[in-house]
């Protein structure tokens, strides 16, 4: 009895480990390798969703938490544990692919610029297909180009390497505070500021001021990052201080150039022939900075007697977008994804972390990107609350492919656009207060705002989307 008991702890400990074995082979199958006629047709046609095999374990249909995903995160666990001795060294995707871009090699630089044109050519049999995701740019000549002359000033402040040398990029907090806070202004200590930074003062005005721009040939990604991120909003933020000074001093005209240029700042993001997401989300915030500068710290600090509250209003240009500007958002967020982050390294054969299914990957994110964009382009905004975002189902992706795409939240982006819109629209009713006359329905939604002449708060009507969250927050109208 108790042979037969060892028999049969053992036969089931056999099988255990054979069905172990055999699970790790699966997981350790490498994919296919594409032949050069299939590299060279990629995005031709869509690619079929495999058929079920128990050998291929990519065409096993998954959900999270799956035996799939079980074997993926221990295959990708194993290849890049300290203690293997075949470690893959690349341990995110896209990292080869970096590195190639870093290196002073020839020969990398090389396979670098091949990636590019294999990844060129991917996206251009793309748009074959989905002509809707083609971005649709403005001839501007490079001289008359503020987006340009904006990415020149970032290349020159990025190869000082440190940007805190340069007073200009560090903007002080104390500044913040007299221009956002309500802390009184020390009008010679922003004197001293501001002429030392003279020459760049002017040379950003004058950029804010331009009334032309494109996207096109003009961002490489570092610049791009530094723009967006960084150099806006500190340039955006040296103006408003040059107007806040200007105010003090009773110079209406210069406090007001230098508005619209910081709001000319904004509007190079949005208004760009092909906006992506952070530049749409940042100049959206940045529209709001200045009008919150305006109407906290620089009206205040006018004689009244000299406000032309309708120039300071078109200073702002509190335009109200139609969802189609969205669609123009996700049309070009897609470029951008598809050509410096998606395709380039998903054309290369030596990328370790890449994952098993790249045509189905891009297959996926392309056709939900078109899929918003179609779903935007004609939409007024009565029908946007009716209108969901289409959702990607990345189900019969590979565990790789999800992390790099499936956790994208396409309903809540939309709705940070949204509220750009609505921030509009409390601008244009905030004026509308300022100068006496019967305030405006929300234009978006054609409900009446919400208007307090003893706290002097303004907020969205009852019913808005954005109505009592903090997401919209009340403006607080100066007394002038």
């Amino acid at each position: 009895m108790k042979g037969s008991r060892t028999w049969l702890r053992n036969g089931i400990y056999l099988i255990l480990i054979t069905l172990l074995l055999l699970l790790g082979v699966i997981g350790f199958w490498p994919a296919r390798i594409p032949t050069e006629e299939e590299i060279a047709q990629r995005g031709a046609v869509a690619p079929p969703e495999p058929e079920f095999s128990l050998v291929d374990s990519s065409t096993w249909r998954t959900s999270y938490g799956s035996p799939r995903d079980w074997i993926d995160q221990g295959v990708d666990s194993l290849i890049t544990w300290d203690m293997n001795p075949w470690k893959v060294e690349h341990d995110w995707f896209g990292q080869y692919f970096d590195s190639l871009r870093k290196s002073k090699d020839p020969d990398d630089q090389a396979e670098f610029r091949r990636l590019i044109e294999l990844a060129k050519d991917w996206q251009k049999r793309l748009l074959t297909r989905y002509p809707e995701l083609a971005n649709r740019y403005n001839d501007v000549p490079d001289e008359r180009n503020a987006l340009k002359k904006l990415v020149e000033l970032a290349k020159r402040y990025r190869l000082r390497e440190d940007l805190s040398n340069t007073a200009a990029m560090n903007f002080p907090d104390e500044f913040k505070k007299q221009l956002f806070k309500g802390k009184p202004l020390d009008a010679q200590a922003a004197k001293t500021w501001l002429d030392t930074n003279r020459a760049l003062i002017e040379e950003v005005r004058a950029i804010g001021l331009m009334p032309e721009r494109s996207t096109k040939d003009c961002f490489d990604f570092p610049d791009y990052q530094l723009t967006t991120h960084v150099l806006i909003p500190r340039l955006s933020n040296m103006l408003l201080l040059d107007a806040r000074l200007a105010a003090d001093q009773g110079d209406v005209q210069g406090a007001l150039k230098s508005i619209q240029a910081a709001n000319g700042l904004a509007g190079h993001l949005v208004d760009a022939d092909a906006p992506n997401l952070i530049m749409t989300m940042v100049g959206y915030s940045q529209r709001k900075s200045v009008r919150d500068a305006v109407l906290g710290s620089i009206l205040p600090a006018l004689p009244a007697s000299q406000v032309d509250l309708t120039a300071f209003e078109n200073a702002l240009s509190p335009g109200i977008e139609k969802p189609a500007a969205w669609a123009k958002t996700i049309r070009a967020e897609w470029n951008l994804g598809a050509s410096d982050y998606l395709l380039p390294p998903l054309a290369s054969l030596s990328e370790p972390m890449a994952p098993r299914d790249p045509d189905l990957l891009v297959e996926t994110y392309t056709r939900c990107m078109a899929n918003i964009v179609r779903n935007n382009d004609n939409l007024s905004f009565s029908e946007l609350q009716n209108q969901p975002e289409p959702a990607m189902d990345a189900s019969h992706l590979s565990l790789r492919s999800r992390s790099l795409i499936g956790s994208v939240d396409f309903s809540r982006l939309r709705e940070n656009w949204e509220i750009g819109q609505a921030q509009a629209g409390l601008t244009k009713a905030a004026f509308a207060i300022l100068r006496g006359e019967t305030i405006p329905n929300d234009p978006i939604h054609g409900r009446p705002y919400i208007w307090n002449p003893s706290t002097r708060q303004l907020l969205l009507p009852t019913g808005d989307p954005f109505s009592g969250s903090n997401k919209v927050k009340p403006l607080i109208l100066p007394k002038l």
